[in-house]
C-alpha cells in the first residue's frame, strides 16, 4: 500500500495516472451499482490526498480477494515501470541463472519466459534484475493470454508461435507440479525445479528434477 500511495503522490499530476484512476473509479462504479460486497468507491471531486486515499483502498480490496481487474493491472503496470526505472525495485534472480543463460546463447539455444505475470512485467523484472539487463540473452516471453499453465493447448500453441513442431524438442523448467502435469500432457520434457522456499511436490511423480540450472547441462 506504501508503494501504490507514494506512487500516486508522485505522480499525480501526470495524464498517465490521471487515466490510470479514472479507470478504477469506473470500476468502482459498476462493482457498487452491482452491489459487489466491499467495492471501495473513488470521489471524483476532492483534495488529491482524499482521491490518492480512496484509490489506495480500493486497490487494497481488489489485492484482498485476489482480484485482477484490468484497471488494477494497469495501474500495476505502470507503477512497476517507474519503480524498476528508478532502481528501487530489481528483479532478484538465483546466481546460477545468468551463467546458465550465457551458456545457452554460446551455444544457440533460443530461451523463453512462459508466466503468469504480463509480458511488460517480464521484460521489467530481466531488464532491471539484480544480475544486470537479461534481455538480451531472452528470446521472447509469453503470458497467459497465450492459455493457463496448468492447460496441456498452452504448451502447444506456444511450440506453434516458436515454430516447433514437435514439442518433445521443447524443455520446459517449473517448480509447480500442476503446470509439470500439463507440460508433460502435451508432450514437452519437463523437469522440476527444487528451490528452497517451494512447496512439497507429491511422492512418485516421476519427473526428473533439478536444484540448479547448471544440472541441465551434465
Amino acid at each position: 500500500s506504501r508503494n501504490v500511495a507514494e506512487y500516486l503522490k508522485k505522480n499525480w499530476s501526470s495524464e498517465e495516472t490521471q487515466v490510470d484512476v479514472q479507470c478504477l473509479r469506473e470500476q468502482a462504479e459498476a462493482d457498487i451499482k452491482a452491489k459487489v460486497k466491499g467495492a471501495v468507491a473513488i470521489p471524483s471531486t476532492g483534495t488529491p490526498a482524499q482521491i490518492q486515499r480512496a484509490a489506495v483502498a480500493s486497490c487494497l480490496w481488489q489485492t484482498s480477494i485476489n482480484r485482477k481487474s484490468g484497471p488494477l493491472k494497469q495501474l500495476q503496470g505502470h507503477l512497476w515501470k517507474f519503480y524498476y526505472e528508478s532502481g528501487d525495485i530489481k528483479g532478484e534472480m538465483y546466481d546460477d541463472v545468468l551463467p546458465a543463460l550465457k551458456r545457452w546463447q554460446k551455444d544457440g539455444t533460443p530461451v523463453y519466459i512462459y508466466s503468469s505475470g504480463s509480458r511488460a512485467a517480464q521484460r521489467l523484472i530481466f531488464g532491471y534484475s539484480d544480475k544486470g539487463d537479461l534481455r538480451p540473452f531472452l528470446s521472447g516471453y509469453f503470458d497467459t493470454k497465450v492459455g493457463a499453465k496448468i492447460e496441456a493447448g498452452s504448451y502447444e500453441n506456444i511450440a506453434e508461435t516458436i515454430g516447433i513442431e514437435d514439442t518433445s524438442k521443447l524443455l520446459f523448467c517449473t517448480d509447480m507440479m500442476n503446470e509439470a502435469t500439463a507440460s508433460t500432457e502435451a508432450g514437452v520434457n519437463t523437469v522440476l525445479f527444487l528451490r528452497p522456499g517451494n512447496g512439497a511436490l507429491p511422492p512418485n511423480h516421476g519427473l526428473p528434477t533439478a536444484t540448479t540450472f547448471q544440472a541441465l547441462f551434465s
